[in-house]
């Protein structure tokens, strides 16, 4: 696999920071000549979004002086977001077995199941929540690469 995409960064725990952070991401995305289609820059986002708003609430519980490390990965074939906070972690397996089955009108717990129905694969490593998603199907292009 080649990876085409590569950002590590890092952001203080509040909601304008995931912002601008996302931003940013996205911005560096064209900045280096990555193009997709539409849904799929919309399903970075909100699983940007989702992953750091998580982060954000349960594992630095919403303490502004605790960071946010991230690093988003794509290759042809994969989107990979990584996301570590200062929160003490938990049982991925479980929380996400338990919410998939719920009911969508459910009040909390909608994040990483509504991850899981766009087709990301959750997990937990070292205290780090890692999404990914197969891109078979999706179209990314680079500027001045020749397929």
């Amino acid at each position: 696999m080649i990876t085409i995409f590569i950002r590590e960064s890092s952001f203080n725990s509040t909601f304008q920071d995931a912002d601008k952070a996302i931003e940013d991401t996205i911005v560096h995305m064209e900045a280096i000549g990555i193009k997709m289609e539409e849904n799929l820059d919309f399903i970075i986002q909100y699983a940007l979004r989702e992953l750091f708003n998580n982060a954000i609430e349960h594992g630095n519980n919403f303490d502004t002086r605790k960071f946010i490390n991230y690093r988003v990965d794509i290759t042809r074939e994969i989107l990979r977001v990584s996301v570590a906070d200062c929160g003490k972690g938990f049982d991925v397996s479980g929380i996400v077995n338990s919410q998939h089955n719920d009911s969508p009108t459910r009040c909390r717990n909608r994040g990483l199941s509504s991850l899981i129905d766009i087709g990301f694969l959750i997990n937990s490593e070292n205290g780090c929540i890692n999404a990914s998603l197969s891109l078979d199907g999706y179209i990314i292009k680079m500027e001045g690469v020749i397929e």
